[in-house]
């Protein structure tokens, strides 16, 4: 039973962890502006990758989604997340688990990543039956990869896309307690064999934190989280009201649903998935993924705008149907949210073309604060 208490995915540690000092291990680190300067200088070149958007990686997504099976070849708004995975060995990650590529180097001491925001843009959309290919007509279907690109078309399974990644800006700035941190942003395009115009255009803001404390004593027991959801709570009843949600969508994310995730996207962080490393960062639980939540918030907006729903809440549709666009998100994440917990995705009703989707926690408060423009 021991062992079963010590589960790594929890909510909560029961016995709370005490943190010693590393001011010392500290003190000769390179200054936020020194690292931010180094970083710059160690990614001046675009990086480019090429892959094929295979069918199986869109379907387990929308599996693990609880989304039923796509029954078109184009990938919904930022769905391409399940693609161009890192690909460094298991050695080359970081002592946290991230992919180091992006990371700053030694000596600086800014290693720890959080996925602050950022925003995607896609382009003009174009149907799927205007990427279909002459293979077609020899009894390919999607499946089979009988689809092609389009200029300016969205990203579809059956193609092969190009990956550009360059580093936008290191800036040195302080966190909300005036601890120094680097803030990175990163832009990824996203170009389909043929084209010369990218179909999405995604912008990542990382943040590089300072070492957790190490730990002087290690957590001995926690909390396991159900697989079944308890009641919603009752904090919920004034949300709608507080942010002027029109549309909303509940969710609750468990161990298995964050290892899915984690697994489709190649994501070994820890916070993740390992409940007692999380608590060492000040966590209470596994934190669910910030692209995650972006998926979702995604997912709901093409939701409303695809059923035409007036007001209320949104069901999962029954069927996944050609999907709907938007010009762009822009998103910024300011509080983590929890497996284990209850938090909902709200939307308001849309003016001059912008909505703004929110994500907010079981106690009312924003997680996640975003606008989705239409076209």
């Amino acid at each position: 039973m021991s062992s079963l208490r010590r589960s790594i995915f929890s909510t909560r540690p029961v016995n709370r962890v005490l943190f010693s000092t590393t001011a010392r291990i500290l003190s000769a680190s390179p200054s936020a502006a020194e690292a931010a300067t180094a970083f710059m200088s160690q990614h001046t070149d675009t990086v480019t990758a090429n892959q094929a958007l295979d069918t199986n990686q869109a379907k387990l997504l929308h599996a693990t989604l609880d989304r039923p099976a796509p029954s078109t070849p184009v990938l919904a708004p930022g769905y391409h997340l399940a693609y161009f995975t890192p690909t460094i060995t298991t050695q080359e990650l970081g002592n946290d688990g991230t992919d180091t590529s992006y990371n700053t180097k030694a000596p600086s001491k800014f290693i720890r990543r959080m996925w602050a925001g950022g925003e995607m843009s896609w382009s003009d959309p174009v149907s799927s039956a205007a990427i279909e290919t002459s293979t077609e007509s020899r009894g390919k279907g999607w499946d089979d990869g009988g689809y092609a690109a389009v200029d300016g078309g969205p990203l579809s399974t059956g193609q092969q896309v190009r990956e550009d990644t360059k580093v936008l800006s290191a800036k040195a700035t302080k966190t909300g307690k005036g601890d120094e941190m680097v803030v990175v942003s990163v832009q990824k395009s996203f170009i389909t064999e043929g084209a010369t115009a990218p179909a999405v255009v995604d912008r990542r803001d990382w943040l590089f934190l300072l070492p957790a404390p190490e730990p002087s004593s290690a957590v001995t027991d926690c909390a396991i989280v159900s697989t079944q959801p308890p009641p919603k709570p009752q904090s919920f009843r004034g949300v709608n009201s507080k942010y002027s949600f029109v549309h909303w969508r509940d969710q609750y994310q468990t161990p298995a649903s964050l290892f899915r995730f984690s697994a489709l996207t190649f994501n070994a962080h820890r916070i993740h998935y390992d409940a007692a490393y999380a608590s060492t960062e000040g966590h209470r639980g596994a934190v669910v993924h910030g692209p995650l939540n972006l998926v979702l918030m995604l997912d709901l907006w093409r939701d409303v705008k695809a059923s035409g729903q007036d007001s209320g809440e949104v069901a999962l549709p029954k069927s996944d149907e050609e999907p709907v666009f938007p010009k762009r998100i822009s998103y910024r994440n300011t509080k983590p949210v929890y497996a284990g917990s209850w938090y909902r995705i709200g939307m308001t009703a849309e003016e001059v073309g912008k909505t703004e989707v929110r994500v907010v926690d079981e106690n009312g408060a924003t997680c996640v604060k975003g606008t989705v423009e239409s076209w």
